[in-house]
């Protein structure tokens, strides 16, 4: 009997692209359940996982925006420490040890933000995730489900142009470190910090008392602080203003290394106080003692009573008001350092603007009073 090849060869045909589509199926299959299992980690672990990462890192960026300003907290962010209560609890202790150069801080330029490397991590999420989430019939789900957040990306290059020439040069921008460490200096221990801090506070107020205008001995006693004697009767609230300022502006910044210029500082802000009282008496006294407004003045014992609510001062435009008010009208800006300030600050202010008009702090005070009392 004769063979018939064609047919044999027919069958194994069949044969193999049946086995064929069973191990395709079979690979399709384990594809399939492998794409499943992966999309199920992806949507229901690694993707809300992130999202709640983020979040994380944004609320311990913000605290440290709060405590530190937003460069310092850019540098930390940039350093890692705000991925995870394990690395802010690293932060605290390095904080603990260090000092932070938060002057250098302030005016640093940083190629990033926290938007720029928030906006980075999503994109390389995206890259990452997005091609499992086409297969799984998913186009993308909002940038992983995270709040975007625009940024915008930072120049790299200033760009110069010649008007004489008309030739443009482009310069690369030179950003600062972010790395935290570059901005620590390691604490000095107790001892030593109380003793160096005396000493400079010693200088500081020498400073200050002598940049003022104020005569004055210098001396230190058994623990090592300053002693001022030979002060004049007369100046002595304006010793214990420069000395309180002096003391307040090295406390907030007592890492500065131009420490001395405090007191030139300290010196400064009084002598502007002085200045405003001084300009205040004079043009208050010379409204109050134009005759037509003396004549006109309400009077108690011979003299203004300027607790008197007549409105019988006029003013440029011929509007009458109460002498409170010409008061107001004529110190606004010392009136308001006046209630801001301190008790020395009053004091001072008292005793720069006179007596005589001594009235009108009393007003203000009461109100002051009656504010915090309600």
């Amino acid at each position: 009997m004769a063979i018939d090849f064609g047919r044999a060869a027919q069958g194994i045909a069949t044969g193999y692209l049946q086995a064929k589509i069973r191990n395709t199926e079979a690979n399709d299959a384990l594809k399939a359940n492998t794409l499943m299992r992966v999309g199920e980690t992806l949507i229901g672990q690694t993707i809300p996982n992130a999202i709640e990462a983020e979040k994380v890192r944004r609320t311990n960026y913000d605290n440290l925006v709060s405590s530190y300003g937003i460069n310092a907290a850019n540098a930390m962010d940039a350093s890692g420490f705000t991925i995870d209560k394990t690395s802010m609890d690293r932060l605290s202790e390095l904080l603990e040890k260090n000092e932070l150069d938060a002057e250098t801080l302030k005016t640093a330029n940083f190629e990033t933000d926290f938007n720029n490397r928030y906006n980075q991590r999503i994109m390389s999420a995206e890259e990452k995730y997005n091609p499992i989430l086409k297969q799984l019939g998913v186009d993308n789900i909002g940038a992983l489900g995270y709040n975007t957040v625009e940024a915008l990306v930072k120049p790299t290059e200033t760009t110069t142009k010649d008007t004489m020439t008309d030739t443009v040069t482009q310069t690369p921008i030179e950003f600062d470190s972010m790395q935290l460490k570059d901005y620590l200096t390691a604490k000095p221990d107790e001892a030593t910090e109380g003793s160096q801090y005396r000493l400079r506070l010693n200088d500081i107020q020498k400073q200050a008392i002598t940049a003022s205008g104020l005569n004055a001995k210098f001396s230190t006693d058994a623990t090592g602080a300053l002693v001022v004697t030979d002060i004049d009767e007369a100046s002595q609230n304006k010793f214990s203003l420069v000395s309180e300022i002096s003391s307040d502006i090295f406390a907030k910044q007592p890492n500065r290394t131009d420490y001395l210029n405090i007191g030139n500082e300290a010196a400064t802000r009084v002598k502007a106080i002085e200045g405003f009282a001084k300009a205040g008496n004079a043009s208050i006294t010379n409204y109050f003692n134009n005759p037509e407004v003396l004549k006109n003045a309400p009077k108690q014992d011979g003299r203004i009573d300027f607790n008197s609510d007549a409105k019988v001062y006029p003013l440029k435009d011929g509007s009458l008001v109460t002498a409170t008010e010409v008061f107001e009208r004529s110190n606004a800006d010392l009136i308001k350092t006046y209630v801001m300030g301190s008790f020395a600050t009053k004091r001072f202010i008292r005793e720069k603007f006179g007596r005589g008009y001594s009235v009108f702090f009393d007003q203000i005070d009461d109100a002051l009073d009656k504010q915090e009392d309600s």
